[in-house]
């Protein structure tokens, strides 16, 4: 909880200053899409300006062969689902070089939170489900087959999380200030998604009292609040995984770079994310024991005895 509260703190501050810098420079925003056929129009470009930006920076390989991530009109059979979740088809391992979809409402004036975004910026949804799509087909077409097939929400969420700040620190929005400022407000969104998650399970939150929490501090529409807290209710602790998996790719990232400082081995940015994508499925303790012979969080969990002990206890 403090780790998630010192995010936000850091979130709240990067996003007022760089809604006050675009302000004060006469920014304006990017224009919603007119309509679903212009907005997948341009995903389709922004698509490729991402994997170009990634691969020229030298921060995550980007094979010809890697499906893509594209936008098409939500069918008239899923309309009615859409408070399930993300509208995503990120296929299966049998499908893993099929590209994958996301479906995308009419834009209009009262898109939800995350349609919202994508609506004037689709890199907002590109640098987070689209990451889900790479790394999903990466691990999927792993060397190792036990590998392709065990799913850690942790590890799964924290690589899509992490990508967001990855791309933000690397200056993918710097022709996009407001797109930036997004990208803060995603990350104080995730931070309190943990606040509310510990809240619920512990009976502090009702689901009422979650659902106004999320409109009045992201802020967000009181739709996509009510179907996050709803999501949550259900799966206690999945909404912490986002916040607590990112904050373990930062820290196998800190301590990958300084062990190779240590011994004046050259450290690649580029190999590293390699090695995370596409052992995605895995659990951030075990890439850490397999990455630098540290297997302290295996040992801590081993010490903690089977999580059947801890619920009977």
């Amino acid at each position: 909880m403090r780790a998630a509260l010192q995010d936000h703190h850091r979130a709240v501050v990067g996003e007022a200053v760089t809604r006050a810098t675009a302000r004060a420079h006469g920014v304006p925003d990017l224009p919603r899409a007119v309509d679903a056929v212009a907005q997948i129009g341009v995903e389709f470009v922004r698509e490729a300006e991402v994997r170009e930006f990634f691969e020229a920076s030298d921060l995550l390989s980007q094979p010809e062969s890697l499906r893509h991530y594209r936008f098409a009109p939500t069918p008239a059979y899923l309309e009615p689902l859409a408070f399930l979740g993300v509208n995503d088809d990120l296929t299966s391992i049998r499908r893993r070089d099929e590209d994958s979809t996301h479906y995308v409402p009419v834009p209009g004036p009262d898109l939800p939170y995350f349609d919202a975004a994508n609506a004037r910026d689709p890199r907002l949804g590109i640098i987070h489900e689209g990451v889900h799509s790479q790394q999903l087909a990466l691990s999927w077409a792993h060397p190792n087959p036990m590998r392709r097939h065990f799913i850690d929400s942790v590890a799964n969420e924290g690589i899509a999380h992490y990508n967001e700040e990855l791309a933000l620190t690397a200056g993918l929005f710097a022709d996009a200030p407001h797109s930036r400022a997004i990208v803060h407000n995603f990350m104080r969104l995730r931070a309190l998604r943990v606040i509310v998650d510990v809240n619920l399970a512990t009976g502090v939150f009702s689901r009422s009292q979650a659902v106004d929490f999320f409109v009045e501090s992201v802020p967000m529409d009181a739709e996509t609040a009510s179907e996050e807290t709803s999501y949550y209710v259900a799966t206690p602790g999945l909404a912490m995984s986002y916040h607590v998996g990112k904050q373990e790719v930062q820290r196998l990232f800190s301590d990958a770079a300084t062990a190779a400082a240590t011994s004046g081995a050259p450290f690649s940015v580029r190999d590293f994310h390699d090695h995370v994508w596409r052992n995605g499925n895995v659990p951030m303790s075990l890439q850490r024991w397999e990455l630098l012979g540290d297997r302290s969080d295996v040992d801590a969990l081993d010490a903690a005895g089977p999580w059947w002990q801890a619920v009977l206890a």
